[in-house]
């Protein structure tokens, strides 16, 4: 039986992409495979007083903007780099219960998220937000008219 890696997870989201996306997931995959800093904040578990947050478990909003006049982002690419970070943290797809505002799993802390999205932007034009701005999340969203669908692209 091969070895399990922590990015294999990325090999099932790949398949519900197409062409140029899927050649994004690729170059993000091997960024990571590269990258002992990214692979470190990925695999990252926060410690509660409690213990380690579960697997899959803890959600956090996310926010950002793009520069102004940067045709180079792509809220598109945005989202999914969100899907394939959220899929490396046990979940199964991102809510954006409203525009610019997305939902994700994440195990480590809000720092580490930051710091993630943060090289990420550096390596890749497309995803490099101007302004990030991270929130814990609770289990229920309350709200007017929001969008409760998962989702996975």
């Amino acid at each position: 039986m091969p070895k399990r890696s922590f990015l294999d997870p990325l090999r099932t989201v790949r398949k519900d992409f197409y062409d140029g996306k899927r050649r994004f997931v690729d170059d993000i995959r091997g960024q990571i495979e590269e990258d002992e800093n990214l692979q470190k904040l990925l695999t990252s578990v926060r410690r509660t007083k409690n213990g380690p947050v579960q697997f899959g478990e803890s959600k956090v909003v996310v926010t950002f903007d793009r520069k102004q006049g940067d045709t180079a982002f792509s809220y598109g690419y945005f989202d999914v780099l969100l899907v394939l970070i959220d899929s490396l943290s046990g979940g199964h797809g991102i809510l954006k219960p409203v525009n610019q505002l997305r939902v994700i799993h994440w195990n480590g802390t809000r720092r580490q998220l930051l710091d993630t999205l943060v090289i990420f932007g550096r390596l890749n034009p497309q995803v490099a937000a101007r302004r990030i701005l991270i929130l814990g999340a609770t289990n229920v969203l309350i709200g007017s008219r929001i969008d409760r669908a998962i989702y996975l692209r």
